[in-house]
C-alpha cells in the first residue's frame, strides 16, 4: 500500500528549474524537498589583504614599465581604498564599508577601462597585469561580506546598559521543591570571530615589519 500510494500521489509544488541539489528538508507531506544552495561570503579582512596585494602589484609593475603613470596611479588608489576602509587591517579606518563597496566598483571599472587603452598610454605587459587584477578584484568584490559585525566591546557595553536599565525590584524565580528541573542546554563551542583573526594578523604583520626595520638599522 505504501509503494502504491507513493506512485499515485501527486507532488505538492514543483521545485522549478533553479533548484540545486543539496540538503533536503522533509515537510509535513513526508517528501524531501531540495534546498537552494547559498554562496559563502568571505570576511572583510581577507578582502582588504587581497586589495593590498593587488595595489602593491600594480605599483611595482608601474615602476618597472616604460609607461608607469596608469598602473602606478591605479595601484595607489587601490592601496588608499584598502587602507581607509573600516576594517581590521586598515591603517585609517574612516570610510564605511558600504561606501568602500561603491569605490570598489568604481576602481574596477577604471582598471577595465585602463586595460583597454591604446599602446600609446600603456605597454602590453601592463595591459596583461591590469586585466588579471580586474578579474581578481571583481571576484573578491563579488564574494566579500560587507556587513559590519558587532565587536566584543560593543556587546559588553550593550549587556551592561541592559543590566543597568533592568528593574531593581525584580527577583529571579526560584524552582519549587520537588519540581523536575529543566534539562540544561548542551554547551556549544565558541564561534570563530573572523574580525578578531584579522586584527591578530594585522598586528603580527606590523610587529614583523618593525622588527625587520630595526634589524636593518642595526
Amino acid at each position: 500500500d505504501r509503494i502504491a500510494r507513493r506512485f499515485t500521489e501527486e507532488p505538492r509544488g514543483d521545485p522549478g528549474l533553479f533548484a540545486f541539489p543539496g540538503p533536503s528538508v522533509r515537510p509535513s507531506s513526508g517528501r524531501p524537498q531540495p534546498v537552494p544552495c547559498r554562496g559563502v561570503r568571505r570576511p572583510f579582512w581577507m578582502h582588504q589583504i587581497v586589495e593590498y596585494i593587488l595595489g602593491v602589484l600594480l605599483v611595482s609593475q608601474g615602476l618597472q614599465a616604460s609607461k608607469p603613470m596608469v598602473p602606478a596611479l591605479l595601484g595607489g588608489l587601490v592601496l588608499l581604498n584598502a587602507a581607509t576602509a573600516q576594517g581590521p587591517v586598515a591603517a585609517f579606518p574612516k570610510v564605511p564599508r558600504q561606501v568602500h563597496r561603491v569605490i570598489d566598483f568604481v576602481l574596477l571599472a577604471a582598471i577595465v577601462i585602463a586595460a583597454c587603452l591604446p599602446s600609446s598610454a600603456i605597454d602590453d605587459s601592463a595591459r596583461l597585469i591590469l586585466a588579471g587584477v580586474a578579474a581578481v578584484l571583481g571576484y573578491v568584490v563579488w564574494k566579500t561580506d560587507y556587513t559590519t559585525k558587532v565587536t566584543r566591546r560593543q556587546r559588553r557595553a550593550a549587556a551592561s546598559s541592559a543590566a543597568t536599565t533592568a528593574p531593581s525590584g525584580a527577583q529571579p524565580s526560584m524552582p519549587r521543591p520537588g519540581a523536575p528541573s529543566a534539562p540544561s542546554a548542551p554547551r556549544t563551542a565558541p564561534a570563530i570571530d573572523s574580525e578578531q583573526i584579522g586584527r591578530v594578523a594585522g598586528r603580527t604583520a606590523g610587529r614583523l615589519y618593525n622588527a625587520a626595520r630595526r634589524r636593518r638599522r642595526s
